[in-house]
């Protein structure tokens, strides 16, 4: 199964021989820079910056962690399809960011270097574990993926740890919670994001017959209205709640009736509801405990994803 939602070609390079070729790849492209990949990088920077400012918005205190790190998944993403010498474009924008919220120039540049080291890690671990960033040949190919999301996301909040204890002097309850949001922000960053731009990315070759458009647009309408209705709610003490994986037939559908453009489209929309809601203190996820909450949602958007990629 694959990111793009054109047809595979028979003449898929083995693993071992992309691995190889991308490596020589990379290093001539650190090596040898153009206006090109300078103006590439220029960009990168701009949208990284402007998804990180919209991303700050949700950010959760002590700190300023979000749950819900667009910028990862933009990164990993631009790396994938354009390469990692476009890394100067990462820590410019992610170091333009971090300068409007802390006071220190050093831990700006420190954690910009974090958010700049952890799409690098990302694609390494991609292309080692499955091969050709845009394709997923299998189901262990798509778990494999969200492998390399939660071990590559560790590293940004773990460089981080140290300006923010020394800038905000956190205590080492609340730093631990900010790390944990930090983290479970840029997985979901990823797992949502990335998969989102990479099938985007590519050129479809689907079939839009009027047909098949009304039942996109009824199936999108549907799962918008159930999303809604199931995470717009407070929760009451003592009332039964609604189970917020009732969304999930409406993955299904995607996934078998239509192609990872659409699966990925779907995902991201149910998974942006039930942040914003979730984060507002409404819906079955929505617990009182901001940390407990952020964990439940981190494994139902999993649950989505994963089921989403491996079907």
């Amino acid at each position: 199964m694959t990111f793009c939602s054109g047809p595979t070609t028979p003449a898929n390079p083995p693993r071992a021989e992309y691995h190889a070729r991308s490596i020589v790849e990379e290093s001539t492209a650190f090596t040898k820079p153009s206006w090109r990949t300078a103006g590439q990088a220029a960009a990168l920077a701009a949208l990284y910056f402007i998804a990180a400012k919209a991303s700050l918005a949700f950010a959760i205190p002590p700190g300023y962690a979000s749950p819900l790190w667009v910028p990862s998944g933009l990164a990993l993403a631009a790396c994938l399809l354009f390469g990692t010498r476009l890394w100067a474009g990462i820590l410019i924008g992610a170091g333009l960011a971090n300068l409007l919220v802390q006071q220190s120039f050093m831990a700006a540049v420190l954690i910009g270097t974090g958010n700049t080291l952890e799409p690098l890690a990302g694609v390494a671990l991609v292309r080692r574990w499955i091969g050709t960033p845009q394709q997923l040949h299998s189901t262990g190919d798509a778990l494999w993926f969200i492998a390399a999301a939660a071990l590559s996301s560790l590293i940004a909040p773990t460089i981080a740890a140290a300006p923010l204890m020394l800038d905000h002097a956190l205590p080492a309850l609340a730093l631990l919670t900010n790390w944990f949001t930090w983290w479970q922000g840029d997985v979901l960053g990823i797992l949502i994001v990335t998969p989102l731009l990479l099938s985007w990315s590519a050129r479809s070759t689907f079939e839009w017959t009027p047909l098949r458009i009304l039942e996109a647009a009824a199936a999108l309408t549907l799962a918008v209205l159930t999303a809604q209705w199931l995470f717009a709610e407070r929760p009451q003490t003592g009332a039964p709640q609604p189970l917020p994986y009732m969304v999930l037939p409406f993955v299904l559908w995607a996934a078998l009736r239509f192609r990872q453009r659409e699966v990925t489209t779907v995902v991201g929309i149910l998974s942006a509801l039930a942040l914003w809601h979730t984060i507002a203190g409404r819906g079955p996820l929505a617990t009182g405990s901001s940390i407990e909450s952020l964990a439940i949602l981190l494994g139902f958007v999993v649950t989505l994803v994963a089921m989403g990629l491996v079907l």
